[in-house]
């Protein structure tokens, strides 16, 4: 009788811990399937969020898109000085590139258009405006700069500035 009941302890203890540890396995493979399923959605959303090519081709709003041509529309010489602004190109909405090519002397410049709330482009002088050395050529990118108006002024001396304006 102490055999039997002996071996009745043994197989219900066996049974018990077996049970534990299937139920202990099953939570472990849960688990893992969890972790799986985050693992795979993360990475299915990264793809997502940093493919190559955009779905949507972005607008380009101003400026010159890469591989276009533009074409000359407005090309002007001047004089300008210390002691007054000038105006070279007026606010339109269809530039592309504008050119200021100085000469000898260096000119203060000012994009911007007043009647559009800019109130910068009111207080350009010799020392206020973004500088542009002498005998230099630089192109205004409309994408950055703008199609405001464009104020030039001498910042030492007169000197001849040649205004050139791609559409």
């Amino acid at each position: 009788m102490w055999r039997t009941w002996s071996r009745h302890i043994i197989k219900v203890g066996f049974f018990i811990s077996n049970k534990k540890m299937k139920t202990e396995k099953n939570i472990y493979v849960a688990i893992m399937v969890i972790y799986a399923a985050i693992l795979v959605s993360l990475v299915i959303v990264m793809y997502g969020v940093f493919k190559s090519e955009p779905a949507v081709l972005p607008v380009v709003l101003k400026g010159a898109p890469q591989g276009l041509y533009s074409v000359l529309a407005v090309a002007t010489t001047t004089t300008v000085g210390p002691q007054e602004k000038k105006t070279v190109f007026t606010r339109n909405t269809s530039c592309v590139t504008r050119v200021l090519s100085t000469a000898g002397q260096a000119i203060m410049v000012l994009y911007g258009d007043p009647t559009n709330g800019d109130l910068a482009s009111t207080t350009i002088t010799s020392m206020a405006g973004h500088w542009q050395g002498a005998s230099t050529t630089v192109a205004y990118d409309a994408g950055i700069y703008g199609c405001g108006r464009m104020i030039v002024l001498g910042v030492a001396a007169s000197t001849t500035i040649t205004a050139t304006e791609f559409r």
